[in-house]
């Protein structure tokens, strides 16, 4: 199970108290750089992102996490939050930068065997490196916008 959490200071307009919201992750994936066989790890345990030191030309990855921000009131004013990754790897340099996925994205059944590194293949509506949502033997998928 990946621990992520997201911790927000809550305040409304009409009276003032503070609250800490954990969220988990509604979905997670991630999505490996190919151009051949789509891969992807939606169901895998794991979570992946930046470059490895493999030489087969997957070098990429990215992680994708998207939280459900229901709890939230919509009158809420957040002052901050938080995100909280556990690293079990990494290499001696590099930073993780966080993005806004900018369309949305699938989380399929794939789950790739052993440390999941390399991914597997990716099945239906899983993302991938080239789609947001894989498609099968009758459809090539949904691209990402960008």
């Amino acid at each position: 199970m990946k621990t992520i959490s997201i911790a927000a200071l809550v305040l409304f307009s009409t009276y003032s108290w503070s609250e800490t919201i954990e969220l988990l992750p509604s979905k997670d994936n991630t999505v490996y750089e190919t151009q051949a066989e789509p891969l992807s790890n939606g169901s895998g345990d794991y979570l992946f992102c930046g470059r490895t030191l493999q030489s087969d030309g997957l070098q990429f990855r990215r992680g994708l996490l998207q939280f459900d921000l229901s709890q939230i009131p919509d009158n809420a004013l957040i002052e901050s939050a938080n995100l909280e990754l556990t690293i079990s790897r990494f290499r001696a340099t590099g930073t993780v930068s966080i993005h806004k996925a900018e369309s949305a994205w699938g989380e399929g059944t794939s789950n790739a065997n052993g440390e999941e590194g390399s991914g597997t293949t990716a099945t239906l509506n899983d993302a991938t490196w080239i789609n947001a949502f894989n498609g099968d033997e009758n459809s090539s998928g949904t691209p990402w916008n960008q």
